[in-house]
Order: C-alpha cells, then sequence, then structure tokens
C-alpha cells in the first residue's frame, strides 16, 4: 500500500513539474511573439510582404508557396527567394545580373530552367485582376 501512495505521489509531482515547465515554455514563446509583432509594426514603412511560388511540376509535379514573405524594401526577387530557399546563381559582370542554376538542389536540365513570372493583384471596384508578366531577361 506504500508503495502505491508513494508512486502516486511522484507521479503527481512530475505531472505538475511538467505543468510547470509547459506553461513556462508557452508564457516565453508568447512574449517573444509579442516582441516581434511590435519590431515588425516598428519597421513596418521598410520592408514589404510578397508571396513566392516554387514550382517543381517538371520535376515531381510539386507547387511550394510561401505566402507573405518579410524582405527589405526595394529587394529583388534573387533575394527574395534567397530568403525562403537554397539558391545557387552564377552573376554576369558583362550583364550586371545572376543567372540562377538551381533552387533548393533542383538544377536546370535541358530545355527546363528557372525563370521568373511576376503577378500583379489589382482592386479595381472590389474585383481582384490577376495581371501576369513573363520576363525572360
Amino acid at each position: 500500500m506504500e508503495l502505491q501512495k508513494r508512486s502516486l505521489i511522484i507521479l503527481c509531482l512530475g505531472w505538475l513539474a511538467s505543468l510547470a515547465l509547459a506553461s513556462f515554455v508557452a508564457g516565453y514563446y508568447y512574449m517573444e511573439f509579442q516582441n516581434l509583432t511590435g519590431l515588425l509594426e516598428k519597421y513596418e514603412n521598410v520592408i514589404m510582404r510578397v508571396n513566392i511560388c516554387i514550382d517543381y511540376r517538371e520535376l515531381n509535379e510539386t507547387v511550394v508557396w510561401y505566402n507573405d514573405t518579410i524582405v527589405p524594401l526595394g529587394c529583388n526577387l534573387l533575394q527574395a527567394t534567397e530568403t525562403v530557399a537554397l539558391v545557387n546563381s552564377t552573376y554576369s559582370p558583362a550583364q550586371q545580373a545572376s543567372f540562377v542554376d538551381a533552387i533548393n538542389g533542383v538544377s536546370n536540365h535541358g530545355a527546363y530552367f528557372w525563370m521568373w513570372q511576376h503577378w500583379m493583384m489589382c482592386k479595381k471596384s472590389g474585383n481582384t485582376a490577376m495581371l501576369a508578366q513573363i520576363d525572360t531577361d
């Protein structure tokens, strides 16, 4: 009987310690969330939010979206893509441009190569229109 009572007390103390630890961790992450939210509000005028789509359909039928990605204002597409993916690129000083060789280990091959497509959301009279512009320069 004494062994069961001791086991129950140890179990309850372990449960209370776990509960206290979980509360501490939750409180810590809540405070971090509040700090980061305040930081975002403070720097809202020098950042922009972009949606980045990486389309692997030619490889494995996968399309991955990174919505509301926060990047510095004036950031170019290559820099924005580098915030969400591993990008291998070659810089050409003559053209003052970069050529993307691979994204997340998926390299250019044959007739397939990485290119970018720019989608702009326009709101006019309550309707949303999608404008597509393909740049291959």
